[in-house]
Order: structure tokens, then C-alpha cells, then sequence
């Protein structure tokens, strides 16, 4: 009788073995301010952790239920929606990027948990019941996002100045042609190009796990009240660029086999030269030049005179001044023709253009006041006016064409997850940049540089700006965006800034 147990013991307890080893580790405890507040199912896939975030908002005190093709994460007037397939999500007007793209598997909602821990902390802040979360739980680690605020760093003779970041996380990625790097932190954290690589400053010992290629590697020393990071590879060359939401720094260490000829430093480490696009086998660059909007769409219609017509005057005059400088241009429209968004960038595509400007006339609502000319990249969105602006361009894209192009928050968002890939992002800056330099040598009303989701930059594989020449709704402006001598002051401008780009 004995045996007979011990044998179906046996055979239980091999069973058991041959289940998958996720099935041991099925959940993490939710840490709040230091105190659990419940379980959450995880889930592994290759080397990334996610979590159900509906389990994890319902412990935090939220519904979360199904909207559309989307779950929706309120309490009050406060509501989060995650979007299937999308690395961002949206809080209120604003765009959160996530650092995988959240997905639907199992009957639940699944979020990489380092970003669930970053959204939920933000969502809690608008609650107005701000929280420190971390999770706890199974073989892996305690995952922390938020730090303590550290205090005022006195200056120092560091080479850097002191980061007030107490702690950052580190990911590292392999890839066929890179090997990346990315420093994801609460604030801004200091850093610098030196000789065959990257050199980072912070107040707290960086945790930083060793490189997964050789030919990359790490140090970090101490330096005075700080410590320095250096990251280096000696014979590759490099490209940075920072993103916001969390604040992240991607540092892509390039493989000589595959490098371009182009380095993209640090934008926080001005140098005298901008990154310019590699040597293109044709004799001229071609610039690509789409008047926005055209035939059944007018764009912003104010005063009398419609956004689609000085678009396309504007547009004109561009292309005659980028080829009196010895560059190519072609128009993506030259009559009142209408074409889809995704057609514009096609084209530029397809002709294979250096460069990609979109010529756009603003608009504010009644009440509200503003002049001069804004420059956009595709990226996410600097404040609510951005947003609001990309809604309106983006007007196209929704169902029915019904001009509100916020309904479309599915396919906005998954814009932004495939942005955050989009290697162009740092090139179209500088692009940007170097137009509203030169706006401001012409002593044109330049505004700002800015980024938003504009859907029509999204295709195009050469640095894309969208240029708002200026605001229709405002009388006085209005009256100086149809003067034909105030267009061609402004085509001028703009054609010189895209010489200096390009040269």
C-alpha cells in the first residue's frame, strides 16, 4: 500500500516538473507606499515581464472595463485608456509611452510592468493620492521606477554637472546592426559624446548590468560628490536621442559593418556641426514640398481665405527658391488636388527625397490668440495645443472623414509605438532646427520648435518636418500669409534653412 502512494507521489511530482516554469511565478505582489496591496497575475514573454494592468488598477481603488477596441482605467473625471498593440497610452490630453506595446492575450490586459509602475504612479498623481509602487514577487527582482526627489546639487568642478536623479534603470537590446542602450530616469540626467562612447553623471552609484556584446562595454568610477558612467566601443560609431514620458536616453552603439556615415551627438552637448543625412548617390538632393490639405479639403477656413489655397501659393514659391540654391524640389500636389495623408509621404517615397516639408496654415478657436510660425516632428506631443493641432491634421484619418481626428486615439497611439523605433527622430530635430534658425536670420514671427503625432509625417523615411507658417485665425496675419512679397520672404527663409540641412 505504501509503494502504490509513493508511486502515484512519484508520478504526481513529475508531472508537476513538466509544467512551464511561468506557472511557479504566475503572480507579483502590488506595493504601495510600502505596503501590499494585493496580487497580480504576470506573464513572461522571451525576457520582458508583464502585468495584468486591469488587476492592478482595480487594487489601486479604479474600474477598469472594455471601451471600443480599448480598456478604459477611471475613478471620478480621471481615466486612463490603454490601446491594444500601442506603446503609449493616454492620461487625460496627455500621451504616456510605454517601453513595450501593451496587448490583449488570455481574457486580460497585459502591460510591461516597469511601465505599469510609471503609469499608474502618474494616474495616481492626478487622482490627487500620489503613491510610490513597486512590485514584489517570484525569482525576479523588485522593479522600482519612482526615486526619492534628491536636494539641490552644489555645483561641482566635475566635467558634468551632478545629475539630481537618485536612481535610473538600464535596458540593454541586441539587434543585428546595434547594440542599444537605454537610461531611463525621473529627470533629466547629464551626459556627453567622448572618445568611443558615452560618458553619463549621477548623483547615485549607477546599477548597470554588464553589456550583452563585448565589443561594448562599462565602467564607473567615482567623481567627487557623483559617479560617472562611461559606455564605450571603441571602432563603432554612435547615435543618442531623448525621449520624455519617461525621460529616457537611447544610446545605439552601431556595428562597423553596418554604421552610416552619419554620428548623431548628444543634443544636449551642442557642437559645431549638426548630424546630416548620409551622401545620397544623386548629383542634387531632392526636397519633396506637400501643400497641406487640397480639393474637398479646405484645412482652416478663416477671414475669407482658405488654408489649402495660401498652402499651396506658399508651397510654390518654396519650390522656385530650393532650386534657385541648386537643390531639387517636387511638389506632392501643384492644382487643387486632394490626397490622403499616407499618399504624400509615398510619394516623397517613392521619388526618394533628402527631405520631406509639409506647408500648413494654423488655427486657434475663438477666444483664443496666437502668431507665428511653428515647426512640428513627428514625436510625442510637446503640450495640449500640440495635440489638439495633430487632432486637426489628423482629421482625415477618422471614420467618415468627420474632421475629428481625436476619435481616432487607437491609431494615433500606435503611430507613437511604431515613432519610438523610427531612427529618423533625431535627423528630423535637427532638420527642424536648422529651419527655424534660419526663419529667425530672416527675422520672420518663428514661434517654437514642437512634436506631435501628425499622421502624414508618419510614412516617411527621410527626415519630415510640418511646417505651420502661420496662424489664419489672427486678421493681421491672415492679411500677411496672402501677401505674395510676405510669401516669397518666407519661402526664402525656409529654402535657405533647408540648404544649410542638407549641405
Amino acid at each position: 500500500m505504501w509503494l502504490w502512494r509513493g508511486r502515484r507521489f512519484l508520478w504526481a511530482f513529475i508531472l508537476l516538473l513538466s509544467f512551464p516554469l511561468s506557472l511557479w511565478a504566475e503572480s507579483w505582489q502590488l506595493v504601495k507606499d510600502g505596503a501590499s496591496v494585493g496580487t497580480v497575475n504576470v506573464k513572461y514573454v522571451e525576457s520582458d515581464t508583464y502585468v495584468a494592468i486591469g488587476e492592478m488598477a482595480r487594487l489601486l481603488g479604479y474600474s477598469a472595463k472594455s471601451l471600443n477596441d480599448g480598456l478604459l482605467i477611471a475613478k471620478g473625471n480621471v481615466n486612463l485608456q490603454v490601446i491594444p498593440n500601442a506603446a503609449a497610452v493616454w492620461l487625460g490630453y496627455e500621451i504616456l509611452s510605454l517601453r513595450k506595446k501593451a496587448f490583449v492575450s488570455d481574457g486580460r490586459w497585459w502591460m510591461d510592468s516597469e511601465s505599469s509602475l510609471a503609469v499608474m504612479e502618474k494616474l495616481l498623481a492626478k487622482s490627487g493620492d500620489g503613491a510610490r509602487l513597486l512590485w514584489r514577487g517570484g525569482s525576479s527582482p523588485s522593479v522600482e521606477v519612482a526615486a526619492p526627489k534628491a536636494p539641490p546639487v552644489s555645483p561641482t568642478p566635475s566635467v558634468l554637472p551632478l545629475s539630481k536623479v537618485e536612481a535610473a534603470s538600464f535596458r540593454w537590446g541586441v539587434h543585428e546592426d546595434r547594440v542599444r542602450l537605454v537610461v531611463e530616469t525621473e529627470g533629466k540626467v547629464p551626459f556627453k559624446s567622448v572618445a568611443d562612447g558615452l560618458r553619463f553623471s549621477f548623483k547615485a552609484k549607477p546599477q548597470v548590468g554588464p553589456s550583452p556584446d563585448p565589443s561594448v562595454s562599462t565602467e564607473i568610477k567615482k567623481d567627487g560628490n557623483g559617479w560617472i558612467l562611461l559606455v564605450s566601443s571603441p571602432g563603432w560609431k554612435h547615435t543618442v536621442f531623448e525621449l520624455t514620458d519617461p525621460h529616457r536616453v537611447v544610446a545605439d552603439f552601431l556595428r562597423p559593418s553596418v554604421a552610416p556615415a552619419v554620428v548623431s551627438l548628444p543634443p544636449t552637448a551642442p557642437s559645431p556641426s549638426k548630424p546630416r543625412p548620409a551622401p545620397s548617390s544623386k548629383k542634387r538632393p531632392l526636397v519633396v514640398v506637400d501643400p497641406g490639405h487640397g480639393g474637398k479639403d479646405p484645412g482652416a477656413v478663416a477671414h475669407g481665405r482658405r488654408e489649402k489655397d495660401l498652402a499651396l501659393q506658399i508651397s510654390k514659391r518654396l519650390v522656385k527658391n530650393i532650386q534657385a540654391l541648386g537643390m531639387d524640389a517636387r511638389l506632392t500636389r501643384d492644382g487643387d488636388r486632394y490626397l490622403k495623408l499616407r499618399e504624400r509621404t509615398d510619394l516623397a517615397n517613392k521619388w526618394d527625397a533628402d527631405a520631406f516639408v509639409s506647408i500648413h496654415l494654423n488655427a486657434l478657436p475663438k477666444g483664443r490668440h496666437a502668431k507665428g510660425v511653428e515647426i512640428y516632428l513627428m514625436a510625442l506631443p510637446t503640450d495640449k495645443d500640440a495635440m489638439e493641432l495633430a487632432k486637426i491634421e489628423n482629421a482625415e484619418i477618422a471614420e467618415g472623414g468627420n474632421g475629428q481626428g481625436g476619435d481616432k486615439t487607437s491609431l494615433l497611439l500606435s503611430i507613437l509605438g511604431d515613432m519610438q523605433q523610427n531612427n529618423k527622430i533625431q535627423e528630423s530635430t535637427n532638420f527642424a532646427e536648422a529651419l527655424f534658425a534660419a526663419g529667425k536670420r530672416g527675422k520672420l514671427p518663428m514661434r517654437r520648435v514642437a512634436q506631435a503625432p501628425f499622421y502624414v509625417l508618419r510614412g516617411a523615411a527621410m527626415p519630415a518636418v510640418l511646417v505651420e507658417t502661420g496662424f489664419i485665425s489672427e486678421l493681421s496675419e491672415a492679411k500677411m500669409l496672402a501677401d505674395p512679397s510676405y510669401q516669397e520672404r518666407l519661402a526664402k527663409s525656409l529654402a535657405q534653412g533647408i540648404k544649410a540641412y542638407l549641405k
